[in-house]
Formats: structure tokens, C-alpha cells, sequence
């Protein structure tokens, strides 16, 4: 009989030596891609910025442009198609109305004033001399001051400008007559005259 020694147990062996999953070049790689991109993303969002930057001050300028539009578009219409309560807005523009009426109406119902002066020129008398017309109510009230070198000269006047026919509807007020020097009688008078026209309210003021 042969004698057979046999070893139940395995022989020992080591174990290979582990190989680190991250280097040091995939770290350092790793980390230059991720600064890359967080420089990307800066760089993304500062152009963003600047392009909604431009984009507010174009629409800034856009809304400018179109409120200056609409306020001269505006300016052409009346203020009643942009005012929230109607009913005043009418109410304005009637009493607009009626003012400019008025305004129309006392304009159309003025004397010309060449037409005043000329008359005083037709009716001006030797040695009498105007040295103030105050015109009022478009020419239905008439002031005149002046002077005259006796009361002869002065009556020659009045009965002129009496027979003129622009004053045929005008009645005829002396308000003063003095003489400059105190000490003469009836030398270098200073007159004062109101002519007032006959139209319907004076004569009801009278009455």
C-alpha cells in the first residue's frame, strides 16, 4: 500500500493589488470641466442680462414714442371722447361754445375804429384840439377830453360832431368845462365829453 497525503486546504494567495477608480488626472479634469462650466453659465446669463437690458430700454422707448403719439392724436379730438363722466364733458363744452359766441358776437357788433377817428377828423374845429378818446362797449360808449381856445371854438365843435350822421343815434353828455387859468374867463378851456349810443339796454336803463 502506497501512503497519499492529501492538503484540504487551498494554497494562499494575495489578492491583487486594487486599482483607484479617481485619479488624480480625473480629478483634476473633472474639476477644469465643471469650473468650464460655471464659466459658461456666467457667460450665458450676463448675455441675457444685457440682452433684456436692450430689450427694456427699446421697449422704453417704444412706449415714449407711442404716448406721444396718442397725446397729439388726442389734442385733434374733444375732450369728451377721453373724459370718464360725459355729462360734464358736454356741459364744458357748451359754456365753451357759448363763450365763443359771445366773444363772436361782440366782435361783429364793434364799430371800426378808423371809422371813430375819421368822424372826429370831419367834425375837429379851429383851435379846438382832442387830447384823449376813450372807447368802450365796441364803440357805444365814447369818451373824449380835449382842449379849446374859448367857448365859441368849442360850441363850433359840438354842433359839428352833432351833424354827423355816425352819431345821429348818440346822445350827448358834457361832463366838464374849466378853464386852465382861474383868473380867465372864457380862455384855453379844458372840456370833458361822453357820447353814449341809444341802443336797447340804455334805453331801458333810462326808463
Amino acid at each position: 500500500m502506497f501512503r497519499q497525503e492529501i492538503n484540504l486546504y487551498k494554497s494562499f494567495e494575495s489578492s491583487p493589488p486594487t486599482q483607484s477608480f479617481l485619479t488624480w488626472k480625473l480629478f483634476l479634469a473633472g474639476n477644469a470641466l465643471f469650473f468650464c462650466l460655471l464659466v459658461f453659465i456666467y457667460l450665458f446669463g450676463t448675455l441675457q442680462v444685457q440682452s433684456l437690458v436692450s430689450q427694456q430700454t427699446t421697449l422704453t422707448i417704444q412706449v415714449a414714442t407711442l404716448q406721444k403719439k396718442f397725446f397729439t392724436l388726442k389734442s385733434t379730438y374733444p375732450a369728451l371722447f377721453f373724459s370718464e363722466d360725459a355729462n360734464q364733458s358736454i356741459d364744458q363744452l357748451k359754456k365753451s361754445i357759448g363763450a365763443s359766441e359771445q366773444v363772436l358776437k361782440n366782435m361783429t357788433n364793434h364799430t371800426a375804429f378808423s371809422q371813430i377817428l375819421t368822424t372826429f377828423a370831419e367834425a375837429i374845429a379851429p383851435n379846438v384840439w382832442l387830447t384823449e378818446i376813450t372807447i368802450k362797449q365796441g364803440g357805444n360808449d365814447i369818451s373824449l377830453q380835449g382842449h379849446s381856445l374859448n367857448m365859441e371854438f368849442l360850441q363850433t365843435f359840438l354842433s359839428a360832431l352833432a351833424k354827423q350822421p355816425f352819431f345821429s343815434n348818440f346822445n350827448m353828455n358834457m361832463d366838464n368845462i374849466e378853464n386852465v387859468d382861474k383868473k380867465l374867463v372864457g380862455d384855453n378851456l379844458i372840456f370833458a365829453i361822453e357820447l353814449v349810443k341809444n341802443t336797447d339796454e340804455n334805453i331801458l336803463n333810462r326808463v
